[in-house]
């Protein structure tokens, strides 16, 4: 299943946060009704002083080209401040960036660390991603426990695919190594931020 920059960056999650900063909410609005200059005005303003989530909404504008000119490394940098500040989906997609060349060069070893920060924080797409990286050994030794436990983890959390890969991964490990690998399960406590 090859994943795509752009079509994880069209799974925002924007109608999540509602901020009391004033000028977010407006961003919001202008954004879901079409009005990328609005919304670019808004984020951008809150993006310069430091909030993380107008960050990454500019990321992902820059991004996509919404109400700017496309541009993959200033989408980078974006999704870099909110990562850096504990934002999951930033680091998400920072992860997403370095696996795919999207804006940086193709890094599977800070792809895999991006992916971790956010699979911590309990971001079902980042451990699915993270337990492919397991299974495929990219950016990493291959680790069928370590695959098992991530995919099980982003099939709890609603993550499209993870129960069939983490069946899949099942199918070429042994009985202790499936038990080891529910019990990291079992175990696992995500990280707030």
């Amino acid at each position: 299943m090859k994943k795509s920059f752009r079509n994880v960056l069209g799974l925002i999650a924007f109608s999540f946060f509602s901020l009391a900063h004033a000028g977010f909410n407006e961003g919001m609005d202008s954004y879901t009704h079409g009005d990328y200059p609005s919304a670019l005005k808004e984020f951008q303003s809150l993006a310069d002083s430091g909030n993380r989530y107008a960050q990454f909404n500019l990321g992902v504008m820059y991004a996509l080209g919404q109400g700017v000119q496309k541009d993959e490394k200033t989408a980078v940098a974006l999704y870099r401040k909110a990562a850096e500040q504990g934002l999951a989906m930033a680091q998400f997609n920072l992860g997403q960036a370095y696996e795919e060349a999207a804006g940086v060069s193709l890094d599977e070893a800070l792809a895999l660390n991006w992916y971790r920060k956010a699979a911590e924080q309990d971001y079902p797409r980042a451990q699915f991603n993270l337990g492919l990286m397991y299974a495929r050994g990219e950016g990493v030794k291959p680790d069928l426990v370590q695959a098992y436990k991530w995919f099980h983890l982003a099939a709890l959390g609603g993550a499209p695919y993870a129960e069939r890969n983490r069946d899949n991964a099942e199918k070429h490990m042994t009985a202790k190594q499936i038990d080891q690998a529910m019990a990291l399960a079992r175990s696992w406590v995500p990280k707030n931020m």
